[in-house]
């Protein structure tokens, strides 16, 4: 369930690994009669990207007034890329203006973020629209310390996409992913890559992203659309394969 423990709440209380959040799980519920999945921490494989497309909040009452629009957003009403209907806010943390990292939703839950993604990654909104410019380098770092944080947690060298690239009707999280992209990477803390090792975190990371993406077809309530988005992200992962010679079965 979304619920914690009284050790885990309230504002800026220090969790995943020395990191502060606002949690604030409880103030987004599930609505009645739904509620996401869990799933195993050790099926967690990647970090998703995503921007709000709203305007950036810069203080606490502004942030929270954004997150409860998106919350209602996701949970009821038709909108222009169809229902959506959804448990709770899809997202597990979300960033604002000033670098705050806000904790919407336990990680081992499989939220609605990204088609996909979903069952294998955790997904983190940076609050605003960055079609025109990066997030600005504090939400970076803040997106970075996150990262780090998660990776230590879950003792695993996640995987980092923006949610255009495990779904393909999408260009979030905006045009200077790539780059931005680049520098949370190097946010990895070193003992997470000198114990897994390089090859062994990619072979990993390559084999549960190709797992999920070939059996998104074979489930339940699974659109033409799922199948083109799974065939887009085979095709991605052929093309990570080959830059870093990941050789042998998937």
């Amino acid at each position: 369930n979304n619920s914690a423990s009284e050790s885990e709440r309230g504002y800026s209380q220090m969790i995943f690994s020395g990191i502060e959040v606002h949690d604030v799980r409880e103030d987004f519920p599930y609505v009645a009669g739904r509620e996401y999945e869990e799933r195993k921490l050790s099926n967690i494989s990647t970090v998703v990207f995503h921007h709000s497309v709203t305007g950036t909040p810069s203080g606490h009452a502004a942030t929270m007034r954004t997150l409860q629009s998106i919350h209602e957003w996701h949970t009821a009403g038709k909108t222009d890329v169809g229902p959506h209907n959804w448990p709770a806010i899809g997202y597990h943390f979300a960033i604002d203006g000033r670098g705050e990292i806000y904790y919407l939703n336990n990680i081992n839950l499989i939220t609605y973020h990204a088609r996909n993604a979903n069952v294998w990654g955790i997904g983190v909104v940076w609050l605003g629209s960055y079609l025109d410019e990066a997030p600005t380098k504090v939400m970076q770092n803040a997106a970075g310390r996150l990262y780090s944080a998660l990776c230590s947690h879950l003792n695993n060298r996640l995987q980092v996409l923006g949610h255009y690239q495990v779904t393909s009707a999408t260009a979030c999280p905006g045009p200077h992913w790539a780059k931005t992209r680049d520098y949370i990477w190097n946010w990895t803390p070193e003992y997470v890559i000198s114990q897994q090792g390089a090859e062994n975190w990619e072979k990993q990371a390559f084999r549960l992203i190709f797992v999920g993406a070939s059996n998104v077809s074979m489930q339940e309530g699974s659109t033409a659309d799922d199948a083109h988005d799974a065939e887009e992200i085979l095709r991605h992962m052929d093309r990570i394969k080959e830059r870093h010679n990941l050789g042998g079965d998937t």
